[in-house]
Protein backbone atom coordinates (compact mmCIF):
# COMPACT_ATOMS: atom_id res chain seq x y z
CA UNK A 1 0.00 0.00 0.00
CA UNK A 2 1.24 3.42 -1.06
CA UNK A 3 2.25 5.92 1.85
CA UNK A 4 -0.08 9.06 2.32
CA UNK A 5 1.45 12.19 0.88
CA UNK A 6 3.32 14.69 3.62
CA UNK A 7 1.17 17.23 2.34
CA UNK A 8 -1.80 15.48 2.70
CA UNK A 9 -4.83 18.19 3.89
CA UNK A 10 -7.11 15.29 4.66
CA UNK A 11 -8.95 15.81 7.82
CA UNK A 12 -8.56 11.94 8.69
CA UNK A 13 -4.73 12.07 7.61
CA UNK A 14 -4.16 15.17 9.83
CA UNK A 15 -5.87 13.88 12.63
CA UNK A 16 -4.20 10.38 12.73
CA UNK A 17 -0.67 12.51 12.54
CA UNK A 18 -1.65 14.07 15.33
CA UNK A 19 -2.87 10.97 17.21
CA UNK A 20 0.73 9.95 16.84
CA UNK A 21 2.58 12.68 17.81
CA UNK A 22 0.08 13.41 20.47
CA UNK A 23 1.35 9.13 21.37
CA UNK A 24 5.29 10.10 21.16
CA UNK A 25 4.99 13.15 23.29
CA UNK A 26 3.51 11.25 26.08
CA UNK A 27 5.98 8.42 25.90
CA UNK A 28 8.81 11.06 26.40
CA UNK A 29 7.66 12.30 29.40
CA UNK A 30 8.42 8.83 31.18
CA UNK A 31 11.56 7.02 28.41
CA UNK A 32 14.25 8.26 26.54
CA UNK A 33 13.33 8.23 22.93
CA UNK A 34 15.71 5.59 21.91
CA UNK A 35 13.98 2.72 24.13
CA UNK A 36 10.54 3.73 22.54
CA UNK A 37 9.18 1.50 19.85
CA UNK A 38 6.77 2.15 17.09
CA UNK A 39 4.76 -0.52 18.45
CA UNK A 40 4.41 1.48 22.01
CA UNK A 41 3.62 4.57 19.95
CA UNK A 42 0.67 3.01 18.11
CA UNK A 43 -0.48 1.15 21.24
CA UNK A 44 -0.17 4.47 23.23
CA UNK A 45 -2.26 6.22 20.07
CA UNK A 46 -5.02 3.41 19.51
CA UNK A 47 -3.75 2.71 16.12
CA UNK A 48 -2.30 -0.48 14.58
CA UNK A 49 1.39 -0.58 13.31
CA UNK A 50 -0.08 -0.78 9.73
CA UNK A 51 -1.59 2.75 9.94
CA UNK A 52 1.67 4.16 11.17
CA UNK A 53 3.97 2.78 8.51
CA UNK A 54 1.18 4.60 6.07
CA UNK A 55 2.57 8.00 7.42
CA UNK A 56 5.92 7.45 8.96
CA UNK A 57 8.94 4.26 7.61
CA UNK A 58 10.12 4.48 11.37
CA UNK A 59 9.92 6.76 14.67
CA UNK A 60 12.77 8.92 13.89
CA UNK A 61 10.68 9.58 10.70
CA UNK A 62 7.88 10.87 12.57
CA UNK A 63 10.36 13.12 15.25
CA UNK A 64 12.10 14.21 11.95
CA UNK A 65 8.73 15.52 10.53
CA UNK A 66 7.44 17.21 13.29
CA UNK A 67 10.84 19.03 13.73
CA UNK A 68 10.21 19.54 9.37
CA UNK A 69 6.73 21.42 10.23
CA UNK A 70 8.22 23.65 13.29
CA UNK A 71 11.09 24.80 10.45
CA UNK A 72 8.69 25.90 8.37
CA UNK A 73 6.64 27.31 10.91
CA UNK A 74 9.86 29.41 12.23
CA UNK A 75 10.32 30.22 8.68
CA UNK A 76 7.09 31.16 8.25
CA UNK A 77 7.07 33.59 10.72
CA UNK A 78 10.53 35.40 10.29
CA UNK A 79 10.93 34.98 14.27
CA UNK A 80 14.00 37.75 14.24
CA UNK A 81 13.82 40.60 13.17
CA UNK A 82 16.22 43.46 12.25
CA UNK A 83 16.84 46.81 14.06
CA UNK A 84 19.51 49.48 14.57
CA UNK A 85 19.78 51.10 17.75
CA UNK A 86 20.16 54.41 17.98
CA UNK A 87 20.79 54.48 14.55
CA UNK A 88 24.41 52.84 14.71
CA UNK A 89 25.77 49.99 12.29
CA UNK A 90 25.43 47.03 14.06
CA UNK A 91 23.61 43.90 14.27
CA UNK A 92 20.38 43.11 16.66
CA UNK A 93 18.11 40.74 15.69
CA UNK A 94 15.16 40.29 18.13
CA UNK A 95 12.94 37.25 18.82
CA UNK A 96 9.46 38.30 17.73
CA UNK A 97 6.93 37.52 20.30
CA UNK A 98 5.23 35.53 17.05
CA UNK A 99 7.86 32.73 17.80
CA UNK A 100 7.27 32.46 22.11
CA UNK A 101 3.67 32.08 20.74
CA UNK A 102 4.27 29.16 18.56
CA UNK A 103 6.53 27.68 21.34
CA UNK A 104 3.61 28.21 24.12
CA UNK A 105 1.60 26.39 21.66
CA UNK A 106 3.86 23.22 20.39
CA UNK A 107 5.28 23.97 24.54
CA UNK A 108 5.42 19.92 25.62
CA UNK A 109 7.11 19.54 22.61
CA UNK A 110 9.73 22.02 23.08
CA UNK A 111 9.93 20.96 27.11
CA UNK A 112 10.69 17.48 26.18
CA UNK A 113 13.38 18.38 23.38
CA UNK A 114 15.45 20.75 24.90
CA UNK A 115 15.04 19.49 28.89
CA UNK A 116 17.44 17.73 30.11
CA UNK A 117 16.25 14.13 29.02
CA UNK A 118 15.81 16.08 25.00
CA UNK A 119 17.37 14.28 22.25
CA UNK A 120 20.38 16.66 20.62
CA UNK A 121 19.36 15.93 17.46
CA UNK A 122 16.67 17.90 17.97
CA UNK A 123 17.93 20.87 19.58
CA UNK A 124 20.91 21.03 16.89
CA UNK A 125 18.18 21.40 14.29
CA UNK A 126 16.15 24.07 15.76
CA UNK A 127 19.15 25.55 16.28
CA UNK A 128 20.73 25.08 12.74
CA UNK A 129 16.83 26.85 12.13
CA UNK A 130 17.75 30.13 14.12
CA UNK A 131 20.99 30.28 12.26
CA UNK A 132 19.53 29.99 9.15
CA UNK A 133 16.90 32.97 9.78
CA UNK A 134 19.64 35.01 11.36
CA UNK A 135 21.66 34.92 8.01
CA UNK A 136 18.73 35.63 6.02
CA UNK A 137 18.71 38.54 8.28
CA UNK A 138 22.37 39.69 7.82
CA UNK A 139 21.67 39.03 3.96
CA UNK A 140 19.49 41.22 3.81
CA UNK A 141 21.17 44.03 5.28
CA UNK A 142 24.77 43.18 4.66
CA UNK A 143 26.08 46.73 5.43
CA UNK A 144 25.93 46.25 9.05
CA UNK A 145 28.84 44.42 8.89
CA UNK A 146 30.92 47.13 7.37
CA UNK A 147 33.85 47.82 9.64
CA UNK A 148 33.24 44.97 11.84
CA UNK A 149 35.43 42.14 11.38
CA UNK A 150 33.22 39.85 13.12
CA UNK A 151 32.72 36.17 10.98
CA UNK A 152 28.53 36.30 9.88
CA UNK A 153 28.57 32.53 11.07
CA UNK A 154 29.73 33.36 14.72
CA UNK A 155 27.06 36.13 14.66
CA UNK A 156 24.75 33.49 13.82
CA UNK A 157 25.59 30.98 16.43
CA UNK A 158 25.73 33.50 18.68
CA UNK A 159 22.22 34.51 18.03
CA UNK A 160 20.65 31.04 17.79
CA UNK A 161 22.46 29.86 21.14
CA UNK A 162 21.07 32.50 23.22
CA UNK A 163 17.78 32.24 21.48
CA UNK A 164 17.76 28.21 22.42
CA UNK A 165 19.14 29.44 26.35
CA UNK A 166 16.52 31.61 26.82
CA UNK A 167 13.57 29.84 25.61
CA UNK A 168 14.84 26.50 27.73
CA UNK A 169 14.92 28.52 30.50
CA UNK A 170 11.50 30.30 30.01
CA UNK A 171 10.37 26.49 29.21
CA UNK A 172 12.12 25.06 32.52
CA UNK A 173 10.29 27.74 35.14
CA UNK A 174 7.62 26.32 36.89
CA UNK A 175 5.78 29.57 37.06
CA UNK A 176 3.64 30.44 33.50
CA UNK A 177 5.15 33.83 32.03
CA UNK A 178 3.41 34.65 29.50
CA UNK A 179 4.97 35.04 25.80
CA UNK A 180 4.74 38.75 25.95
CA UNK A 181 6.57 39.11 28.86
CA UNK A 182 9.64 36.80 27.87
CA UNK A 183 9.54 38.48 24.80
CA UNK A 184 10.24 41.95 26.72
CA UNK A 185 13.08 40.28 28.96
CA UNK A 186 14.81 39.30 25.63
CA UNK A 187 14.56 42.63 24.07
CA UNK A 188 15.86 44.66 27.39
CA UNK A 189 19.07 41.88 27.33
CA UNK A 190 19.83 43.15 23.85
CA UNK A 191 19.79 46.70 24.85
CA UNK A 192 21.41 46.33 28.15
CA UNK A 193 24.32 44.80 26.32
CA UNK A 194 24.36 44.93 22.22
CA UNK A 195 26.93 43.48 20.26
Amino acid sequence: MPKVPRNSVDPRVIRTRQMLRTALFTLLETKHFEVITVLAITEQAGLNAATFYLHYDDKWDLLNSIVAEIGMIVQAHQPLVFRLDNGQKGISPTIDLRLFEHIEQYRDFYRLMLGKNGIPAVRYALERQFQQVVRSVIAQLPEVLDGHDIPAQLIEHYYAGAYLGAIQWWLAQNEAIPPEQITRWVADIQLESPP
